[in-house]
């Protein structure tokens, strides 16, 4: 294995990737599937392999780069939806600006911290 890229983030995402997609189709008996299956696994065998580590580095590096937004993404949903459960959104006429009421009030008059535009809401 001396001077080959090896077994890397990519290389391992791909194999774990194409043994799902085998399993699908063992479980449904789809040859498209499979073929699709040996493909990844022979794409992730010739990373693994591959000679020319630099490309493979910048082809790893860009994808934990897309990997670490994803799970950003996915972080930030769930906090946002764990902070706002308890909470109303309302929008003000005027200016548009976005305003958080608390749950269980009834009709309240709602005054806009930007502009100072009052108007009423339910929550």
């Amino acid at each position: 294995m001396m001077g080959r890229n090896g077994p890397d983030t990519l290389g391992i995402s791909t194999l774990i990737l194409a043994s799902g997609v085998n399993f699908l189709a063992r479980i449904t008996g789809a040859a498209m599937l499979r073929i699709v299956a040996v493909l990844l696994m022979l794409s992730a065998l010739f990373r693994i392999l591959s000679r020319n580590t630099t490309k493979r580095r910048e082809e790893n590096y860009r994808f934990i780069k897309i990997l670490g937004y994803v799970r950003d993404g996915l972080s930030n949903r769930s906090a946002s939806r764990a902070r706002t459960s308890g909470h109303e959104f309302f929008t003000c006429p005027d200016c548009k600006n976005r305003l958080r009421i608390p749950r269980g009030k009834g009709k309240v008059m709602i005054t806009c911290s930007q502009c100072g535009n009052r108007f009423y809401g339910k929550s």
